[in-house]
C-alpha cells in the first residue's frame, strides 16, 4: 500500500488530545452528601461499571475517528503500474500547446496562452531531467519534431506566441503517435493542453494507440460571441477591364444573440466601393450582394470589411483578381479555320493562334485557357495525354470533328480521356429542335426562347453516344433525340463536342445568328479561374502560367506592398509546369505580389483560416462524453479544479481506499454522538 500524500499521517498524532480528555475530564469526582445511602448502594457499584464501559467506547471512536480523518487526507491505494503518467523506467513525453488565434481569448486565470504554457510547466516539473521531450504547436515547425531535453525544450517553450496557423486536432495527436512510435522508451505519453474549440475537435480521426497514453488538458474559457466575413463567391470566372464584377459575401453570427445593421464594407485598390448594414439571428449566416466595375486591366486588389469586436482578425476578407487583356486560344487545325478566324482575329479580348495539326509543340499548352481541336485527322494517344493533364489543370476543350472519317481515329483518345464517342455518321436532314437555354453558354443572350427562334440545321452528322459513366450534358438536340452540341464537365475544366465540322456540307451553324454567342461564351465562360483567394492553411501548388507566359528565373518572392513581408516559396514542376507551394510561411492576412526578378507579374490574397472563428469551446464534462461516445479508451481528461501534481499522484492509483475510509470516519463519528446522547440521558 501506499499513500499520495503520506505526511497527512502525522494528523494521527492527535489522538493524544481525546486520551488526555478522557483522563482528566472523567475522573473528577464530586461529592455528594445523603442521609442514607445503604439503599442505593448496589445500583452505586452497577452505574460506574456502565460509565466506564460508554467512556471507553467513547474514547476509541474519537481515536479512531481521527486515525480515519488523517488516513483520508493521506489518501492511501494500492499502485497501478499500467496507467501512471509518470513511469518509474524512461520516458518520452510529448507535449501538444494550442498557440491558435483563439488562444487569444482570456481564462480565468489570464491569457489562454499563457496559461496553457503555464499548465506545460508543470507538466514538466513532474518528469526527471533523463527523460526526452517533444513540443508540438499549430505551426508544427520541423525544429519542433525531435525529443530533446528538459532545459531545451523549455527554450521552445518560450518562444511560442499565438499563431494563424490551425489544424485539427487529430492531425496534431497522430503527428505525436507516429513521433513516439519511432522511440524506445518504456513509457510514452502524449499532453494536448488547449481550449478545445468545438470546431476544431475531431476525435473521430484520433488514431488509436495501445501503447500510448493521451492526456487533455482542456482550458475553461467561456463561449464569446463573434460576427465574421466567411467566405465570397463570385458570379462567373472571367473578368475584363470595363464589366461589373457581383460578388456574393457569406457573413456569419457564431453567437447567442441577435445583431442589428453591421456594416459591410468593400473596397477595391483601398478605395471604398460600396457599403450596406447586414442584421442576422442568433448561430445564423446570410448571403449579401455587392458589386463594382472593373476600371483598370493588372492586378486587382479587394477587401470585404465588416466591423467587429473584440474578436477583430477575421472581419477582413482579402481577395485579388488578376485582370488580362486578352483570353489566349490556340487552335490545333487539321483544315482551314476560316469561320473561327473570322470571328477572334479582329477581337480585343481574345487572342487567337493557329497551329497546323503536324506542327503541334506541347509545350505551350500551359499558355493557354481554351484548346480547339479543328477537324484534326487523328488524336494521337501522345496528344491525348496531354490534352488531359491540361484539363486537370482547369483548360477547356472545344471539339470540331473532320469531314472525313473522326469514329475511328478518335475513339480510342476519347475513350482515355473520358469523352463521349463519335460513333457512325448519319446522313440525314434533321432541324435542332431544343436548346437549354438555362446553360452559362446562353446566360443573357436570350430575353425568351420562342418557337420560331431559327436553330442549326444539319444535312449529316456524326452521332455522339450516351454511354453509361461518361459526363455529359445535352445542349442542342436534334429532332431525333441525338446530339448536336454536348458539354462534358469535370471539377476543374469543361469540353464542348460538336457533333458536325463548320461546314456548309454539313449544315448551316456558321451561318446562324446562335454561332456567334455560342463560341464567343466558349471561349469566355472556360477561361482557368485564378484563386482569388486562399487560406493560410492552404498548402496547395500554384501553377505560374496562370500569372505569366514566361517566367525568366527558377525563383520568384512573394511580397506586401512595402516588402515588410516577403518570402522566397518553394518551387517545383507539376505536369510540366513550373509553380510554387508557401509551405505555411506567410503568418499575416493581406495581399501579397508575385514577383519574378523585380517584376510584378501577379498577386494572391490570402486569409486567415475561419475555423478559428467559431469560438465555442468543450469543457472536460463534454470530452468525456464526447470520447466515450467513440470508444477512445486511452485518453484521460484533467479537470481543472484540481493540481497536476494531483493527476500525476492520482494516475498511479489501482485501488483507493478513500470512499471505505470515509465511511469508517462516518461511522466513528455517529458512534461518538449516540455514546454522547446516552451518556447525557443517563
Amino acid at each position: 500500500m501506499s499513500f499520495l500524500y503520506p505526511y497527512f499521517l502525522l494528523l494521527g498524532l492527535a489522538i493524544v488530545i481525546p486520551i488526555v480528555v478522557h483522563l482528566f475530564n472523567f475522573h473528577r469526582f464530586k461529592q455528594v452528601l445523603f442521609t442514607n445511602v445503604s439503599m442505593l448502594k448496589n445500583i452505586a457499584i452497577a452505574n460506574k461499571k456502565h460509565n466506564k464501559l460508554l467512556q471507553r467506547l467513547l474514547l476509541l471512536s474519537r481515536c479512531l475517528a481521527i486515525i480515519f480523518l488523517a488516513l483520508l487526507f493521506a489518501q492511501p491505494y494500492i499502485k497501478n503500474n499500467d496507467s501512471q503518467l509518470k513511469g518509474e523506467d524512461s520516458n518520452a513525453v510529448v507535449i501538444i500547446l494550442d498557440n491558435s488565434f483563439s488562444m487569444q481569448n482570456l481564462s480565468k486565470k489570464g491569457s489562454a496562452l499563457q496559461t496553457a504554457k503555464s499548465k506545460t510547466e508543470e507538466i514538466l516539473k513532474e518528469y526527471s531531467d533523463n527523460d526526452v521531450f517533444c513540443l508540438l504547436t499549430m505551426d508544427l515547425l520541423g525544429k519542433h519534431k525531435h525529443f530533446v531535453s528538459k532545459k531545451t525544450f523549455m527554450e521552445f517553450l518560450k518562444q511560442v506566441e499565438v499563431s494563424p496557423s490551425s489544424h485539427p486536432y487529430s492531425t496534431l495527436i497522430n503527428t505525436a503517435h507516429h513521433l513516439l512510435s519511432l522511440r524506445n522508451e518504456a513509457n510514452k505519453r502524449v499532453f494536448l493542453v488547449s481550449d478545445f474549440q468545438i470546431s476544431q475537435t475531431d476525435l473521430n480521426n484520433i488514431k488509436a494507440d495501445s501503447t500510448i497514453q493521451d492526456v487533455f488538458l482542456p482550458l475553461q474559457i467561456a463561449n464569446i460571441n463573434n460576427i465574421y466575413v466567411d467566405s465570397l463567391s463570385f458570379d462567373r470566372n472571367i473578368y475584363q477591364k470595363g464589366q461589373k464584377v457581383n460578388i456574393t459575401v457569406r457573413i456569419k453570427n457564431a453567437s447567442d444573440e441577435n445583431i442589428d445593421n453591421v456594416p459591410v464594407k468593400l473596397f477595391i485598390d483601398d478605395v471604398q466601393q460600396s457599403m450596406l448594414n447586414v442584421s442576422l439571428s442568433k448561430h445564423s449566416s446570410t448571403n449579401v450582394d455587392m458589386s463594382f466595375v472593373i476600371k483598370n486591366s493588372g492586378v486587382l486588389k479587394g477587401k470585404v470589411q465588416i466591423l467587429d469586436s473584440p474578436i477583430t482578425y477575421d472581419d477582413d476578407f482579402y481577395f485579388a483578381m488578376n485582370i488580362n487583356d486578352k483570353i489566349k486560344v490556340l487552335s490545333l487545325n487539321g483544315t482551314e479555320n476560316k469561320y473561327l478566324d473570322r470571328l477572334f482575329n479582329n477581337s480585343d479580348e481574345v487572342q487567337l493562334d493557329n497551329m497546323p495539326e503536324h506542327q503541334i509543340d506541347f509545350s505551350v499548352f500551359a499558355k493557354y485557357n481554351v484548346i480547339i481541336l479543328s477537324s484534326l485527322s487523328d488524336i494521337s494517344s501522345g496528344l491525348a495525354n496531354e490534352l488531359n493533364s491540361f484539363r486537370e489543370k482547369g483548360g477547356s476543350l472545344i471539339i470540331i470533328p473532320p469531314i472525313n472519317n473522326a469514329t475511328a481515329p478518335y475513339s480510342s483518345a476519347l475513350t482515355s480521356m473520358h469523352l463521349p464517342s463519335y460513333q457512325s455518321m448519319i446522313e440525314k436532314k434533321l432541324k435542332v429542335n431544343a436548346l437549354d437555354d438555362k446553360n452559362p453558354l446562353y446566360k443573357a443572350v436570350f430575353s425568351s426562347v420562342t418557337e420560331n427562334m431559327p436553330l442549326p440545321e444539319v444535312k449529316k452528322y456524326y452521332k455522339i453516344s450516351k454511354q453509361a459513366g461518361v459526363a455529359r450534358q445535352d445542349i442542342m438536340t436534334l429532332t431525333n433525340g441525338d446530339d448536336f452540341l454536348v458539354e462534358s464537365a469535370t471539377k476543374t475544366s469543361k469540353t464542348f463536342m460538336f457533333a458536325v465540322p463548320f461546314s456548309e456540307e454539313f449544315s448551316d451553324f456558321t451561318s446562324q445568328s446562335i454561332f456567334v454567342p455560342t463560341l464567343w461564351n466558349m471561349v469566355l465562360y472556360s477561361e482557368k479561374l485564378l484563386k482569388p483567394f486562399m487560406f493560410m492553411n492552404d498548402n496547395s501548388f500554384m501553377d505560374l502560367s496562370l500569372f505569366a507566359d514566361n517566367i525568366s528565373s527558377e525563383t520568384i518572392t512573394i511580397n506586401n506592398d512595402n516588402k515588410s513581408i516577403s518570402v522566397v516559396p518553394q518551387m517545383l514542376r507539376q505536369n510540366n509546369r513550373l509553380g510554387f507551394i508557401l509551405n505555411y510561411q506567410i503568418k499575416q492576412a493581406g495581399i501579397f505580389g508575385i514577383e519574378d526578378k523585380g517584376k510584378k507579374i501577379g498577386a494572391i490574397a490570402i486569409n486567415y483560416p475561419r475555423e478559428e472563428s467559431e469560438l465555442m469551446f468543450h469543457n472536460s464534462s463534454s470530452l468525456n462524453k464526447e470520447l466515450k461516445k467513440i470508444g477512445l479508451k486511452d485518453v484521460q481528461v484533467f479537470n481543472n479544479k484540481k493540481m497536476i501534481s494531483t493527476y500525476f499522484a492520482q494516475s498511479n492509483k489501482k485501488f483507493d481506499f478513500t470512499f471505505i475510509i470515509l465511511v469508517l470516519l462516518l461511522l466513528c463519528l455517529i458512534c461518538e454522538g449516540f455514546l454522547l446522547w446516552k451518556m447525557k440521558k443517563q
